[in-house]
């Protein structure tokens, strides 16, 4: 079965890096007062220099690594140089939106994500947040890099 990677949340890590923690819900601004968006759009080299995740030891650890991302188009090229930073070998596709991920699935694929409002989650793999408590229903949720590796393997 074919496993995709979202980016932002799942392998680098921008909401810890600039806000201190995570939101309790998607659209609230980070811990530390912070909109990210906003902060993020006022320097974009916060993409470039932006640490990885807890889960990022375990998704690099993979031959090659497929990604699937939402980002602005000012965005993509510091995204790029960061992805390039961090793994020898990956497929990236951007899109506009998050419905648009699900679109680019195939048939088996499943997509690692920690997005809060897709209208169907049997193709995701969602990881736990606080921002997505709200999604309820069978959803195959990670808590932890092990349980992601264990997933993988």
């Amino acid at each position: 079965m074919p496993i995709k990677f979202d980016l932002d949340g799942i392998i680098r890590d921008l909401s810890l890096y600039i806000g201190g923690g995570y939101p309790d819900n998607w659209h609230d601004p980070l811990p530390n007062g912070v909109k990210l968006m906003d902060h993020i759009n006022a320097d974009l080299s916060l993409l470039y220099s932006a640490p990885t995740t807890e889960y990022y030891p375990v998704i690099h650890e993979l031959h090659r690594v497929d990604i699937i991302t939402c980002q602005p188009e000012s965005w993509r090229p510091y995204t790029m140089a960061w992805i390039t930073k961090h793994f020898n070998s990956a497929d990236v596709q951007f899109v506009n939106d998050a419905e648009e991920k699900l679109a680019l699935l195939n048939e088996g694929d499943l997509l690692v994500e920690d997005y809060p409002f897709f209208n169907d989650y049997s193709k995701i793999i969602l990881i736990d947040y606080p921002y997505n408590k709200n999604v309820t229903g069978e959803v195959l949720r990670i808590k932890s890099p092990d349980e992601l590796r264990a997933l993988l393997c």
